[in-house]
């Protein structure tokens, strides 16, 4: 199984799912919903309050199955758990008493780069809740698309969210195309996004990148630049071109996420704010003096005044690790992604951590140095580097999807699987747990039957 439950008793035999009507207590209702569709059965359901937020118990008898759980996130855990012990139509007796290691396990899928149909990202959502990852993080705008409906703004997806072309090849290779690509998500299909997701127990945290990483959005509204009128880019990599620091441009800033924030329940809004250069303000300086501010400072001005208005909103804001900075609310979580040294800085200075350090968890990177893989952005994560990543005790940890050179579903199923599988049950098992390698060769025809092909396994 995968991810390693926390403690199994196996017994003799196996239960034949049948007719009989499952005992479901008050508020458990949901859970039976679920079970119905993705199981064709319903074991008998209780909420009894004891435990992990997140755990479950489960008994498979000869006469049936009984789960348990303190909330509906623990059924959902449980059912997830069927679904993998199931596959032949019928069940293993066994007990299990399970419960994560570490409260976030996610996954990032960056849908700026390439537009990916909203039917993807539902199966998408299907194989977290399978590996009991909880948080879909939505990586939604960027340089090179805005993919979010925003009402008040209608030129963001107009303008923004279409490109003339895309970078051919790898990004040092200076190749585009002239083959147009756009698409963008209504607030409707978020909302019911939103919503298949928390039935399977997992929680889309929508991320807008400020100031940085925002051609598109100055493409589409050039006040909000430093003077020049880009194109929504067509080419990878860092820009230089960025947010102004002008009052409505904050204000901007501000009427986006109070958008994004009424189409995501989540308690959580990822503000981005990595990779962010200062050429522009350092050129024309003059807003960063009337704020009393070197114009270096100003990406730390933009993260505080849009964490404050996030927390206006009984939100929590998380931002990447280039962000953090003496004076941030500590109640900000820091996702470090450049090494995990930068987690340990943000947690020195007092936040909780999201550790995704590039060299064990971005899925981006090549799997392997032999000369048959697909084109990567850089580097090398093999498998055995996700086996040894240790996240420490922290908030969490998630794989990252940026695809810049993923541009279909199929391949951001192979660049995602096994490596994605192996974190699961590192984040949910805690790492070392045994015989992973043996239940991820194992896992690869449950995969495969529910149409996801990665890398295979030797």
């Amino acid at each position: 199984m995968i991810p390693l439950p926390r403690n199994v008793a196996r017994s003799d035999g196996r239960w034949h799912p049948g007719a009989a009507s499952p005992q479901v207590s008050r508020g458990a209702q949901d859970a039976a919903d679920l079970a119905r569709e993705v199981l064709g059965y319903v074991p008998d359901l209780a909420l009894d309050g004891a435990g992990d937020p997140e755990g479950y118990r489960l008994h498979v008898g000869h006469d049936g199955a009984e789960l348990r759980a303190a909330t509906v996130a623990g059924l959902q855990h449980g059912i997830a758990t069927l679904r993998q012990l199931g596959q032949d139509g019928s069940v293993p007796c066994v007990d299990i008493d399970d419960a994560p290691h570490l409260p976030w396990r996610g996954a990032l899928l960056d849908v700026a780069r390439w537009y990916f149909p909203i039917d993807y990202l539902r199966r998408f959502v299907d194989v977290l809740a399978l590996h009991k990852l909880n948080r879909f993080h939505l990586h939604l705008t960027d340089d090179q698309g805005w993919r979010i409906e925003i009402t008040r703004y209608p030129r963001l997806t107009s303008i923004g969210s279409r490109r003339a072309g895309s970078q051919v090849g790898h990004a040092r290779d200076g190749v585009i195309n002239d083959v147009p690509h756009g698409g963008y998500y209504t607030q409707d299909e978020l909302r019911g996004l939103v919503r298949y997701a928390a039935a399977r127990g997992v929680e889309i945290v929508p991320e807008i990148d400020f100031p940085g990483h925002t051609t598109a959005a100055i493409a589409a509204h050039p006040e909000l630049g430093n003077g020049a009128t880009p194109d929504v880019s067509r080419r990878w990599g860092v820009h230089t071109t960025v947010l102004n620091a002008q009052p409505q441009t904050e204000q901007f800033c501000k009427n986006v996420l109070d958008e994004v924030m009424d189409v995501f329940p989540s308690p959580w809004v990822h503000l981005g704010g990595d990779e962010c250069p200062t050429d522009e303000w350092v050129a024309a300086p003059h807003r960063a003096y009337e704020l009393g501010l070197d114009p270096a400072r100003l990406q730390a001005w933009f993260t505080d005044e849009l964490v404050a208005h996030v927390r206006s909103r009984g939100r929590t804001a998380i931002v990447w690790d280039e962000a953090v900075h003496a004076g941030l609310d500590p109640d900000t979580v820091a996702m470090a992604w450049r090494d995990a040294v930068q987690g340990e800085r943000a947690g020195d200075l007092g936040h909780r951590v999201i550790m995704t350090p590039q060299q064990r968890t971005y899925f981006d990177w090549y799997q392997d140095d032999g000369p048959d893989e697909p084109l990567a952005i850089h580097g090398l994560t093999t498998l055995a580097d996700v086996f040894g990543f240790d996240p420490g005790d922290v908030l969490g940890t998630q794989g990252m999807l940026w695809t810049e050179y993923l541009p279909t579903p199929a391949a951001v199923d192979y660049m995602a699987f096994p490596r994605l599988a192996a974190l699961a049950d590192i984040a949910w098992s805690g790492p070392g747990a045994p015989d992973l390698l043996d239940r991820l060769r194992d896992h690869q025809s449950l995969l495969a039957a529910l149409g996801v092909h990665g890398r295979p396994i030797p």
